[in-house]
């Protein structure tokens, strides 16, 4: 499908580095931090702990490093693995999971019929976060490609083609409390997607990126490092519904590509090959001149008033994967390694802790993987210390 094709083509291109969105326990104490890039957000704060989803299970745990995290359903009997199970949602995507009101919502993969219009499409399910009921809020026509829960509204994006194979994305938003659903964007590129919808402060962000050309990735001679990208950020009011542009800098022969949004700056990347990469940032609204903050390449999947979160560092040397956690001067505070055929998701939640979301190959001539969610404690990563504490064990 023309979708996937356009997954690949980023993935090629841009090296995308999904990432995720955190929020502090403490409601009042809550910093305007938020990188999700469109694709996972695993763990999510709520009124009394902190909830997560691995495995198809939506998880609970308390706040406190020496207990474990349990599936939300207490049911004894329940297996954890079928549809009558509150905690179980079926999915075939990489899941991104909000809280709003005493619910937490998702997107499932798996067509569902709406039990209203009957349509066939893909539900966003409403879990009650204490395990007692889940139900459809709404279905979808088309997959989400990228979605948010921001103030009570779901914006989610969906892509079409039209009569000439243009790909055609719109962002749709609809209230959880019922309402009307209505588009606040659409675009139109040969190839393109819309990513990174997240929700900081009082606006809505997300990146649009498209080429309006025609390109095979199989094609040996097509020159990767060199395609005219379109690199716009867009920033909605929902109060105002005013739409904000805001293209990036620039520079002539390189390529510009949106790494994150945090602090009110956006970050990103001059590209021009593996070899030539330069990280900059600069205010989303205000007049400061940009700042190169590194020349290593890096992609900030995650980030923090006081750090910022790497991942799918490879190391050739040796075959491991390097996760790193750099100040906002790219100063490196620590590195944790892991195999090369493992990986490590860092989600920064709170000022105490920060999550992750551990994929391990157990065997690696068959393919079996297990996942499970950890925790690093913030107080010792100053001191190059922190390590991973296992809140959960998938299956």
């Amino acid at each position: 499908m023309k979708k996937y094709f356009l997954i690949v083509m980023y993935a090629v291109i841009l090296c995308f580095c999904c990432a995720c969105q955190g929020q502090t326990k403490k409601s009042a104490a809550v910093p305007p931090i938020n990188c999700e890039y469109g694709m996972r957000n695993f763990a999510v704060s709520g009124d009394e702990g902190y909830y997560f989803f691995c495995n198809n299970l939506f998880i609970f745990w308390d706040g406190n490093p020496e207990h474990a995290a349990m599936p939300i359903c207490d049911s004894p009997d329940c297996s954890h693995d079928q549809s009558k199970c509150p905690a179980y949602i079926g999915t075939m995507q990489e899941a991104k999971i909000f809280y709003d009101n005493g619910s937490l919502y998702v997107f499932s993969g798996e067509k569902q019929h709406d039990p209203v219009t009957q349509e066939v499409g893909y539900p966003l399910w409403k879990v009650a976060a204490d395990g007692s009921s889940k139900e459809i809020a709404m279905v979808a026509k088309e997959d989400p490609y990228s979605y948010t829960v921001f103030k009570g509204v779901v914006y989610y994006e969906i892509q079409t083609e039209d009569e000439n194979g243009k790909v055609v994305c719109s962002i749709q938003s609809w209230p959880l409390d019922g309402g009307e659903e209505k588009e606040i964007f659409h675009s139109q590129y040969q190839n393109g997607a819309l990513i990174m919808i997240q929700g900081i402060g009082d606006l809505l962000y997300f990146k649009e990126g498209g080429i309006d050309m025609s390109i095979d990735l199989e094609d040996p001679e097509l020159d990767l490092e060199n395609l005219d990208l379109n690199q716009v950020l867009y920033a909605y009011n929902p109060k105002t519904e005013e739409l904000i542009s805001n293209p990036m800098n620039e520079k002539e022969g390189w390529t510009t590509i949106i790494r994150n949004v945090f602090n009110e700056k956006i970050y990103y990347t001059f590209w021009k090959s593996e070899e030539e990469n330069t990280m900059w940032s600069k205010e989303i609204d205000g007049d400061e001149e940009p700042a190169q903050i590194g020349t290593e390449i890096f992609y900030v999947r995650a980030a923090d008033p006081d750090y910022m979160y790497t991942t799918w560092m490879k190391n050739e040397t040796d075959g491991t994967h390097e996760v790193k956690i750099l100040d906002h001067d790219a100063n490196v505070k620590q590195v944790i390694s892991m195999r090369s055929i493992d990986r490590l998701d860092i989600v920064p939640a709170t000022e105490e802790y920060v999550f992750g979301y551990f994929v391990k190959m157990t065997s690696e001539e068959e393919g079996h993987v297990s996942a499970s969610i950890v925790l690093l404690e913030r107080d010792k990563i100053a001191e190059g210390k922190a390590e991973m504490i296992t809140l959960y064990q998938g299956k």
